[in-house]
């Protein structure tokens, strides 16, 4: 659907089939290594792909990597891509109250599971470390690399009831806590509830969504390629993008959803252009399980939202879900309100320039042939 560069080609081992149904039996084969682990203290009862490649929203296919070939190559020259997931462990009373004790443990869990895996396949693995400067947040997850050319990450949600999260959010019910202990545990529990929460939710979505909507991971791989191109994707996070290509598809009336991940690119420019964010939250209704009751209720929240922040200092973007009431689990920081209006202005410019004709080339042909059989279809099925 996109196709990579020269400098994206050269790492891949071989451009051959469907990229991501050769991730995701790799991905199948590495769920069936953790949960075929001979020695583990506590079962793995559920692997959840979280990463763009296992959701099928990557900008570039995932094809496998050249590992010899790189491993020639100047260190920082490349750039290779891992996919991650959420190992979550069956349920288990003899975990510590302490949080910075369960990271301990976490870390021993997946140095146990790293010897046990290179001891028993033809893997390399390495245990890193993340937020060492906050020891009551997740800090070890687990890389395992494949010669196939696949590199896969996992994290420990090590309970399913979220004991991480209410240990935190205990703490935080404290009056007299401090002020710099009660920012330590604000920004754990807002980790917390990113990666081992809002993630896998998201990614479920995704999934179930992927099933009912062909286009709609190639709409998304399109619209993360165009906000690429102007140098803003480090201002967006992907999970936001994600959903407004969703809602495009989810939220097509009066059309019925795309059918070509070009209509599905415009629509989502159109969203993009005409949406007033600073007056209007984005209702992203990903199951159909929202009601008129809930509609309300969001609307008033985003109400309070803008009166208690005026400047929109935070969130210029407000997009609720199904597995999100807050309306800024992944745009509380980004994008600031300058980059939301860029965004708003840059679509504007896009959907302008194809509706034109540009010198003596015309953009517009082959877009316009799209939606004219695309509203075609339409009006056939209505």
């Amino acid at each position: 659907m996109v196709a990579p560069p020269n400098e994206v080609r050269s790492t891949y081992a071989k451009m051959e089939g469907d990229a991501f149904l050769t991730l995701g039996e790799a991905f199948e084969t590495f769920v069936r290594h953790l949960k075929d682990l001979p020695e583990m203290p506590l079962a793995v009862s559920a692997v959840v792909p979280v990463g763009d490649g296992l959701t099928h929203t990557s900008i570039y296919p995932p094809y496998a990597q050249n590992y010899p070939h790189l491993s020639s190559q100047q260190a920082g020259s490349y750039y290779v891509p891992i996919h991650e997931a959420i190992l979550q462990l069956e349920g288990s009373g003899k975990w510590p109250d302490d949080l910075k004790a369960i990271q301990k443990v976490k870390i021993g869990l997946l140095l146990h599971m790293a010897r046990q895996l290179e001891s028993t396949h033809s893997v390399s693995t390495h245990v890193g470390l993340e937020n060492s400067q906050l020891d009551i947040a997740n800090q070890g997850f687990l890389d395992v690399i494949y010669e196939h050319g696949y590199a896969f990450r996992v994290r420990l949600q090590h309970d399913p009831n979220h004991r991480e999260a209410y240990f935190s959010e205990r703490a935080l019910k404290n009056k007299s806590l401090p002020y710099l202990e009660k920012t330590r545990f604000e920004s754990a529990l807002k980790l917390y509830r990113e990666n081992f929460t809002y993630r896998p939710a998201h990614a479920q979505a995704l999934h179930a969504l992927r099933g009912k909507y062909y286009f709609l991971p190639h709409t998304t791989r399109l619209l993360k390629r165009w906000i690429s191109a102007h140098m803003l994707s480090p201002q967006i996070s992907s999970r936001a993008i994600e959903l407004l290509a969703c809602y495009v598809f989810v939220h097509s009336y009066p059309f019925t959803p795309p059918a070509s991940p070009e209509v599905g690119f415009l629509r989502a420019l159109k969203l993009l252009a005409t949406w007033d964010w600073r007056k209007d939250p984005l209702i992203i209704d990903l199951s159909g399980s929202l009601n008129a009751t809930k509609y309300e209720e969001i609307s008033k929240t985003f109400e309070g939202v803008r009166k208690q922040d005026p400047g929109i200092a935070h969130a210029a973007w407000s997009m609720y879900t199904n597995y999100d009431n807050t309306g800024s689990c992944w745009t509380k920081d980004r994008p600031g309100k300058v980059v939301a209006a860029r965004l708003t202005s840059l679509a504007r410019s896009s959907l302008e320039v194809v509706s034109k004709d540009s010198g003596h080339v015309k953009v517009c042909t082959v877009l316009y042939s799209l939606i004219i059989a695309n509203l075609h279809n339409t009006f056939n099925r209505l």
